[in-house]
C-alpha cells in the first residue's frame, strides 16, 4: 500500500513538471507572453502648434478608465499602426503634409499592460496664398459682400480642410436664410506641397430668389387657422427662410398639443419661368400640416430640496379645450413651506395673434418662517409680444389673505391675526428675453420690470405701489464654460390710507435662489426673538462661473451679494450681505440637480451659523 502511494505521488509530480515547468518552449529557455494586453496609457509628444487633445480623441487605443471598476481597452498588435495611419491623416487636414510620426510601445508583462507613445514633428504647414470667388455676380451687392465675409479665410491663414467645409456650409446656410432655397457652393481647395501652398475656390449657385407665398392650413380642422398662422415667424412676401420655418415649427410646438408639425413649400413655384430675380422673385406657397397630441393627460412629481424639503405635485390637463387652442389645467402643489391648488386657463390667440392670455384661480397655505398665510386668489395676465425677444404684460391679482402665527411686531402695528384682508392690485411690465432656454440657458440675457399699484379704488383694503427690476446674462466663455449674473431690486411702499405694509407682502432674501449661505428668509430685519420681519427694499446680486467636470457633471463657482431694508426706496452699501461658494450640477432633461454649499463673508448674526448647503433642481438663476 505505501509503494502504491509514493508510485501514485511520483507520476503526480512528474506529470505537473511537464505541464507548468516543461512545456512547450520551456527547453529554449522562452517565457510565454499572456494571450490578452490592455491599453493603460496613450501619451502625444513632439507638438508644437497643435493640441494634442483632439488627437487623442480620434485614437483607437484608449488610455485605461479613471475608475478601478471599469474595464480596460484590449490591445491589438495591429493597433498602433492603425493610429498612427489615423494621425498621419489628422495633421494633413490640418495643413501639415510633412509631418512624421513614430510610435514607441512600451510593455508590462507582469500586469499584461501596454503604453503608447506617438512622437509628432509637425514640420512646416501649408497656408493659402490665394481665395477665389465666383458667381457672386447675380446676388445683391451687400448680400456679394457678405458672402466673402462668412468665408473667414484669408491668405495667410493655415489650411485646415474642416474650416474650408464649414464655409462653404454657412454660406449655404445664408443663402438658404435669405430668398435662395436651392442655393449651394461648390469648390476645391488646391495644395502646392512644394511650396506648401494652397489656394482656395468658391463657387456660388444662388438658384432662384424665392419670397413665401400664400400659407394653407391642411389636416388641422380642430383649430381655427388665425391661430396657427400667428404663430409663424414670417409673412407672405418676406424673403424665403429656413431658419424662419424652423422658427416657426417651435413656436406651433410650444402650444403643446402637436405630436408632429411640418411646414412644406409647394417646390414647383421655384422653377416657375420669368421669376427668380430680387426685383422679380418666385413666389412659393406654403402648406401647414400635422398632428394632434393626446390632448388629457396626468403629471405626477415627486422630489426633494432641503429649502422646501420634500414636495410634491399632481395635475390634470386639457391641451385643447376649443377651436382657439384654449389649455385648461388643474394641480395640487405641497411642500414644507407651501400647498397649493389652483385651475389655470389660457388663451394662446387673445383678441390678436400676438397677444396670450392666462387666469389662474387657486387657494393656498404658505408657511414662512416667522408666519403662516392662507390665501384665495385669482390672477389675470395678458402677454404681448412686441416684436422679436420684446414683450409687454398687464395684469389684475385679487387676494384674500389670512395671517396667523404673526411675530408680536405685527400685532402691535393693529395687524390680526384670524382677520380677512382684501388687496386688489393692477401690474403692468415689460422686458426683453434673449435666453437659449429658461431651465438651463446656455446664452443670452433677460431684462425686465414692472410696477404695481394696489388702491382702495378697487377695492384693496392694503394700499400700497411696488417697483421692481431685474437683469440676467449668461456669458460663453470657452467650450463649456460660462460666466452668469443677476441683479434684482424691488422696492414697496404704503399708499393712500396705509401706513403700515403687513409681514405677508413684505420683502425677504436668503434661501437657495438669492443669497446663498443663509437660510431660507434669514436675511434682512428680524424682531428681538430672531424672527425675520421682511422689509421694504430689496437689492440682490449674484456672479457665477459655471465649468464642466465630466460629461454631465458641472461645476460652479459664485459669490452672491444682498440686503433688506427697513425703509422702502432706500439702498445701503454697507448694508449688503456676502456669500461665497461652490456648486456641483448634474444635467438632466428637466433641468439641473443642483448642489450648493455657501459661506457668509460678512455675517449678519455672529452667532449663528456661518454656511449652509442646498440641494435643489434647476440652476439658481
Amino acid at each position: 500500500m505505501i509503494n502504491a502511494l509514493r508510485i501514485l505521488l511520483g507520476l503526480f509530480a512528474v506529470f505537473w513538471l511537464c505541464a507548468v515547468g516543461f512545456g512547450p518552449g520551456a527547453f529554449a529557455g522562452q517565457v510565454d507572453e499572456p494571450d490578452t494586453w490592455s491599453v493603460r496609457k496613450v501619451r502625444i509628444e513632439g507638438l508644437e502648434e497643435l493640441s494634442p487633445r483632439p488627437i487623442l480623441a480620434i485614437l483607437w487605443s484608449r488610455p485605461a478608465p479613471w475608475k478601478p471598476w471599469a474595464a480596460k481597452q484590449e490591445y491589438e498588435p495591429d493597433q498602433a499602426d492603425l493610429d498612427r495611419d489615423k494621425i498621419i491623416k489628422y495633421l494633413e487636414a490640418q495643413g501639415f503634409y510633412d509631418a512624421a510620426v513614430s510610435v514607441e510601445i512600451e510593455k508590462d508583462p507582469s500586469r499584461q499592460l501596454v503604453d503608447l507613445t506617438f512622437y509628432i514633428t509637425e514640420g512646416p504647414f501649408v497656408s493659402y496664398t490665394q481665395v477665389v470667388f465666383e458667381g457672386r455676380e447675380s446676388l445683391p451687392p451687400k448680400m456679394a459682400q457678405e458672402i466673402e465675409a462668412l468665408a473667414r479665410i484669408e491668405p495667410g491663414q493655415r489650411l485646415v480642410v474642416e474650416k474650408y467645409q464649414s464655409a462653404k456650409a454657412r454660406m449655404v446656410a445664408y443663402l438658404k436664410n435669405n430668398g435662395y432655397p436651392r442655393a449651394r457652393v461648390e469648390g476645391s481647395v488646391s495644395v502646392y506641397l512644394e511650396s506648401h501652398e494652397a489656394s482656395a475656390s468658391f463657387r456660388v449657385i444662388p438658384g432662384q430668389f424665392c419670397v413665401f407665398g400664400p400659407v394653407s392650413v391642411s389636416s388641422l380642422a380642430d383649430t381655427q387657422p388665425k391661430v396657427l398662422l400667428s404663430r409663424l415667424a414670417f409673412k407672405p412676401g418676406q424673403a424665403y427662410s429656413l431658419a424662419k420655418i424652423h422658427e416657426s415649427q417651435q413656436r406651433l410646438f410650444a402650444l403643446g398639443y402637436f405630436s408632429s408639425v411640418s411646414i412644406e413649400p409647394e417646390t414647383s413655384a421655384m422653377e416657375q419661368p420669368g421669376c427668380g430675380f430680387p426685383d422679380s422673385p418666385c413666389s412659393v406657397p406654403m402648406t401647414l400640416s400635422g398632428n394632434y397630441r393626446k390632448l388629457r393627460g396626468v403629471k405626477v412629481g415627486i422630489g426633494y430640496g432641503t429649502q422646501d424639503q420634500l414636495r410634491f405635485q399632481a395635475s390634470w390637463s386639457h391641451r385643447h379645450v376649443a377651436d382657439l387652442g384654449q389649455r385648461f389645467e388643474v394641480g395640487v402643489k405641497a411642500s414644507a413651506i407651501k400647498q397649493n391648488l389652483e385651475a389655470v386657463m389660457d388663451w394662446p390667440y387673445f383678441l390678436r395673434g400676438d397677444q396670450q392670455m392666462s387666469n389662474s384661480l387657486g387657494i393656498s397655505r404658505e408657511d414662512e418662517v416667522s408666519f403662516v398665510v392662507r390665501k384665495l386668489y385669482n390672477r389675470f395676465t395678458v402677454n404681448r409680444n412686441l416684436g422679436g425677444p420684446y414683450f409687454v404684460q398687464a395684469g389684475h391679482m385679487l387676494e384674500i389673505n389670512r395671517p396667523e402665527s404673526l411675530p408680536a411686531d405685527e400685532l402691535w402695528a393693529d395687524i390680526r391675526e384670524d382677520a380677512n384682508y382684501l388687496i386688489s392690485y393692477g401690474r403692468i411690465g415689460f422686458g426683453r428675453d434673449t435666453r437659449s432656454s429658461v431651465l438651463n440657458p446656455k446664452w443670452g440675457s433677460l431684462v425686465q420690470g414692472g410696477f404695481s399699484y394696489a388702491s382702495s379704488v378697487i377695492g384693496s383694503e392694503i394700499q400700497f405701489m411696488q417697483i421692481d427690476a431685474e437683469a440676467r446674462k449668461i456669458w460663453p466663455l470657452w467650450g463649456r464654460w460660462l460666466l452668469a449674473g443677476r441683479m434684482l431690486f424691488s422696492f414697496i411702499e404704503p399708499v393712500e390710507n396705509t401706513d403700515h405694509i403687513p409681514i405677508f407682502k413684505r420683502l425677504f432674501s436668503g434661501g437657495s435662489q438669492s443669497v446663498r449661505g443663509y437660510a431660507y428668509q434669514e436675511l434682512g430685519p428680524k424682531d428681538v426673538f430672531g424672527d425675520p420681519l421682511g422689509g421694504l427694499s430689496l437689492a440682490e446680486s449674484s456672479l457665477e462661473l459655471r465649468f464642466p467636470i465630466y460629461r454631465d457633471l458641472g461645476g460652479v463657482i459664485f459669490t452672491d451679494a444682498g440686503s433688506v431694508l427697513a425703509d422702502s426706496f432706500s439702498f445701503d452699501y454697507g448694508a449688503l450681505r456676502y456669500a461665497s461658494g461652490l456648486g456641483l450640477r448634474y444635467d438632466t432633461p428637466v433641468g439641473p440637480l443642483r448642489i450648493d454649499w455657501g459661506y457668509q463673508l460678512n455675517p449678519q448674526d455672529p452667532g449663528r451659523t456661518h454656511h449652509r448647503f442646498y440641494f435643489s433642481i434647476g440652476q439658481a438663476f
